[in-house]
């Protein structure tokens, strides 16, 4: 059982703070000149760093960022968390805005997802199988090896350009989903190590 916390028993220690600053020279780096860094992604597609990070800094250098879906301008500090790092790229410095991990909301989604939409669509006389479910008409889910897949909208059979998918066809499609899901889960644990190591940079103070 623990001691009752009283004015007595209970003491204020002061501890050593580590403040890291980032410095040119014998000068304290400012915003100004933060923001001249040269913005470059650190981040790779397949997880990887391109070069060595040194930390983040807590400030926006730019008010306005494009979004990542719809490409529209919002506010950078308001907006979907986020690392501002400084990394080494060889012999020059660059600072990337480096959006937090997330895995997407449709999970794996490609041709062969689309082929299979089409031929569950095909191979069901033209209905869509019960083991699909649709949210928007333009894509439809189904569930593979416990991961959920989205496929576009089947192209109608009344439709122009329509041609019948095959029961052999869907059975290739789903072989060769089961190895793309493989190579799915390698990059998206790939890519939230990375955000990781983004998180657990330590923090530069700049001046004003």
């Amino acid at each position: 059982m623990t001691d009752r916390l009283t004015p007595q028993n209970v003491t204020v220690t002061t501890a050593t703070i580590e403040v890291r600053t980032l410095t040119l020279g014998r000068r304290q780096i400012t915003q100004s000149v933060f923001r001249q860094l040269v913005e470059e992604r650190l981040i790779d597609d397949n997880g990887s760093f391109r070069g060595q990070p040194w930390g983040y800094i807590n400030h926006c250098p730019d008010k306005k960022v494009a979004g990542i879906v719809t490409g529209k301008m919002i506010d950078c500090a308001t907006g979907p968390e986020h690392r501002h790092v400084v990394w080494q790229k060889g012999d020059e410095l660059r600072r990337s805005r480096i959006l937090a991990y997330r895995p997407p909301y449709y999970g794996v989604w490609s041709d062969t997802t689309d082929l299979i939409v089409q031929a569950g669509y095909c191979t069901n006389n033209h209905e869509m199988p019960a083991w699909m479910t649709s949210r928007r008409s333009d894509e439809f889910a189904f569930q593979q090896d416990g991961v959920r897949c989205t496929g576009a909208a089947p192209k109608r059979g009344w439709e122009i350009g329509h041609e019948c998918a095959t029961v052999a066809m869907l059975e290739k499609a789903r072989a060769d989903l089961t190895e793309e899901i493989a190579q799915e889960r390698v990059l998206h644990a790939t890519r939230k190590s990375a955000w990781e190591a983004v998180i657990a940079l330590p923090q530069l103070f700049i001046a004003v």
